[in-house]
């Protein structure tokens, strides 16, 4: 395989960032021609394409932050390394389809602005949190451009990756607050095992960096790592305390029912 600048194949048919791209944009294709024909009534069609787009969105975001703590207790293996150089693809599908939820959303069910100042409080507020998320999503699509990355400083990367869990804290809560199917205890269950797995291999991540770099013994960093973990999941448990539209409704429902 020839390599060309920064270990990158010469050829577009020998990388596999070229791969993960064009599967992402046919899976994009098929999900829109799949539920064309299973859900011919117009706006029931846009609400699920949308809500899948977003679920979609979600599950390459949590394949891409799962990647850096599990391959670093993995090792040094090729599967792995291609693993890591195909990231930067799967950031970009991240956003694109970020983008189409958005775009779904706000043009067609929504309406444009208008439609947005018509909507209850907490949605609006979930709306500008998915747009402060989609927003750094598109700078780090922009930076992950080959060349724009060979000028970026190292720090620079460092901060904007901190700065993109913030924006994934941003889509939790998001998808939370507007959420219809995350009343599902199924969902719900589902959504707390994997983000607890990938809490406790950030933990162990970041406990494994802490005793490398300040020679803390086996007990002391497994200590800390622990410690972080339950202040995430602490964290997560938090969110779920806050009401959203699901729960606001039916409380509302008894209420009138009450009356």
């Amino acid at each position: 395989m020839d390599k060309g600048r920064d270990g990158v194949p010469a050829h577009l048919l020998e990388n596999s960032r070229f791969y993960v791209l064009v599967g992402g944009l046919l899976l994009s294709v098929l999900i829109a021609c799949f539920l064309r024909v299973a859900i011919p009534e117009e706006r029931l069609y846009f609400i699920r394409l949308g809500q899948i787009y977003g679920f979609t969105a979600i599950l390459y975001w949590y394949t891409v932050l799962v990647i850096s703590p599990l391959t670093r207790f993995v090792g040094v293996r090729p599967w792995v390394s291609h693993i890591t150089f195909s990231r930067r693809a799967l950031g970009v599908l991240v956003a694109y389809f970020a983008f189409l939820h958005s775009l779904i959303s706000f043009v067609k069910q929504l309406g444009g602005f208008g439609g947005l100042y018509n909507l209850p409080l907490i949605s609006q507020y979930a709306f500008y949190l998915g747009l402060a998320a989609l927003f750094v999503l598109a700078i780090m699509t922009l930076l992950s451009i080959d060349k724009i990355v060979r000028r970026f400083h190292f720090k620079n990367w460092k901060l904007l990756g901190r700065i993109s869990y913030v924006a994934g804290v941003a889509v939790l809560v998001h998808t939370w607050l507007i959420g219809t199917h995350v009343s599902w205890n199924l969902i719900q269950i589902s959504a707390l095992v994997m983000l607890l797995i990938l809490f406790a291999l950030e933990a162990a991540k970041y406990a494994a960096g802490i005793r490398l770099k300040y020679d803390f013994s086996k007990l002391e960093s497994g200590l800390i790592g622990v410690t972080l973990w339950l202040i995430l999941g602490s964290g997560l448990l938090a969110v779920k305390a806050i009401p959203n539209y699901s729960t606001q409704h039916s409380y509302e429902g008894r209420s009138t029912h009450g009356h």
